[in-house]
């Protein structure tokens, strides 16, 4: 691991439990085991450390995504990885959930407009991934006509969220089961009826 990633790493810790505010470049430098010279050579600020998590994490979920697509079968077992992809990675990086889900994550961090509509544009990017897998199935008959592509990966995504939450705030302790619940809640409602 190179010394950006170890200080991502770290800093995914630091901003974990302290959260963004309460986070500073210091405790991150000495969580990473660098001075704190060292991190503004990779990073220039706080703000531009956080804002590189969230786009590590959008890329993270576009690989899962790109994965999808290339698997051999139906929409829901494509569906299905996605699923069991992120409660995975969810339960053994806890750490980010708890970052990205502390009240607004972007809330109050000094960022510029430009690196707001990169991130948005990022976020649009993703639904639209997820929603070509739909796109293709639908044309295959699998999907349901009654809403577009685009509700039904954006909620896709939001369904996945709930359930990493449900299992991470200890509403469910069976992962399998959580995903089990994801899964059928999500072919029931977008399936194509006969």
């Amino acid at each position: 691991m190179g010394r950006k990633e170890e200080i991502l790493k770290a800093a995914t810790l630091v901003f974990s439990e302290k959260g963004y505010h309460g986070t500073s470049m210091e405790e991150v430098a000495d969580a990473a085991g660098v001075v704190k010279g060292t991190l503004y050579l990779y990073y220039g600020s706080k703000a531009e450390l956080f804002v590189e998590l969230i786009f590590k994490l959008i890329e993270i979920t576009d690989r899962w995504v790109e994965c999808a697509l290339e698997l051999k079968g139906g929409i829901w077992n494509k569906i299905e990885y996605l699923i069991n992809t992120a409660l995975e990675y969810f339960i053994e990086n806890r750490n980010v959930f708890s970052i990205l889900h502390r009240g607004a994550p972007l809330e109050g961090v000094s960022i510029t407009e430009e690196t707001c509509n990169r991130i948005d544009e990022d976020m649009r990017a993703r639904v639209m991934l997820l929603a070509s897998i739909f796109a293709l199935h639908r044309d295959e008959g699998e999907v349901s006509e009654d809403f577009t592509d685009q509700e039904a990966a954006f909620f896709c995504f939001s369904i996945m969220e709930g359930m990493v939450r449900r299992f991470i705030e200890g509403w469910e302790k069976d992962p399998k089961r959580n995903a089990d619940i994801a899964l059928k809640f999500l072919k029931n409602g977008l399936s194509k009826k006969n």
